[in-house]
């Protein structure tokens, strides 16, 4: 579920349990696939699945029964609501599959958690489908894969967006987009140009002059570091570098970063993720390269590891579980107030967190 060597919280695996639960439609006294089997989907280590499935044992949403198994208990997989509560579906434009190898799962993860607890405080129900919208190249095959669409929806990410729109304005749902996008309704997400600024001019106080930039695979490059371009130069800062994961052999961003790092090229890197950013930290420390004295390194995320990895990474914070909150928090008020409801759009806030790396 995580990249290779860091092992997932089992909180995020609670989630994907009642996730597949409500996705599979299972009831009480249905039989949970094998530990096993959600061991190999997952990527998980034993401990964490353990501590999941026992944590969800004690809330009553599972029950174990010595020989046979683990099945659906009385407590509701999904958040519980009310009869004729309205019901949203949440389209993730990954697989489970796909999200286990991810480099940063808790993005979406983050968000699941957040969806799953404005559901709870706002009596709204949630529907969970985990698919890949490349498998499904023509509309008609997308819409059977997502299956019968309900009261609104959450699509995670613009790839979803720009093929399902027509269908949910024919149906005149209401639906909410999470993550970056050139949208200006009808979104959740962040204002990552308010951290940046803060880091860049952090980084312009410390003697640092050239900035590089590491992507992932998964966002699209152009405006990402175009804008960055444009915040570094707007505090004293050339983006110097910028790389992007190679598809057949990741290493080789990493390696090429070390190199234009040792090689002076760079002062500063600023990583897509916190999980980029603690990748990167391991190729520097190979090449011997001193951080922060060679080389600065900032993430973005602020995740759990980030503060806990020596040296504590420098980073942009920003929360994937408000992103999840706020887009049922906006359809649930769409819904209420009927066909005058105004299309919800948020953008939220990001902070620079200097630490060691700096």
């Amino acid at each position: 579920m995580d990249a290779p060597g860091i092992q997932p919280k089992y909180a995020q695996v609670m989630v994907l349990i009642q996730a597949e639960i409500a996705r599979r439609g299972l009831r009480r006294g249905d039989r949970l696939p094998t530990r096993q089997a959600l061991r190999e989907r997952w990527n998980v280590a034993n401990d964490t699945l353990d501590m999941a499935i026992r944590q969800l044992i004690e809330d009553g949403v599972l029950v174990a029964r010595r020989g046979s198994g683990t099945f659906v208990g009385e407590a509701p997989a999904a958040p519980p609501a009310g009869a004729g509560a309205p019901t949203l579906d949440v389209l993730i434009s990954r697989t489970r599959e796909a999200l286990a190898a991810s480099s940063s799962p808790h993005t979406y993860l983050d968000r699941i958690e957040g969806i799953a607890a404005a559901c709870d405080e706002t009596g709204v129900r949630c529907r969970f489908r985990f698919l890949n919208p490349h498998e499904h190249p023509h509309l008609d095959a997308l819409k059977k894969a997502i299956g019968p669409l309900h009261d609104g929806a959450i699509l995670f990410q613009e790839t979803l967006a720009a093929r399902l729109e027509g269908v949910l304005k024919a149906r005149k749902l209401p639906y909410v987009i999470l993550g970056q996008t050139s949208r200006t309704e009808r979104i959740v997400t962040h204002d990552y140009a308010l951290g940046y600024r803060e880091a860049f001019a952090h980084l312009y106080a410390r003697g640092r002059r050239r900035v590089g930039y590491l992507g992932e695979a998964q966002e699209a490059p152009a405006p990402r570091a175009e804008r960055l371009k444009e915040l570094a130069a707007e505090a004293g800062l050339q983006l110097a570098r910028v790389w992007w994961p190679h598809p057949e052999r990741e290493e080789a961003m990493f390696e090429a970063a070390a190199e234009d790092a040792a090689a002076g090229r760079v002062d500063a890197i600023a990583a897509r993720s916190d999980r980029v950013a603690l990748r990167l930290l391991e190729f520097l420390k190979a090449r011997a390269l001193g951080v922060p004295d060679s080389v600065a390194v900032i993430g973005y995320d602020d995740i759990a590891e980030a503060a806990e990895n020596r040296p504590p990474l420098s980073t942009i914070r920003a929360s994937f579980r408000d992103e999840g909150r706020e887009a049922v928090r906006l359809l649930a008020r769409e819904l209420a107030e009927g066909p005058a409801g105004t299309p919800g759009c948020a953008i939220l806030p990001t902070s620079w967190i200097p630490r060691a790396t700096t």
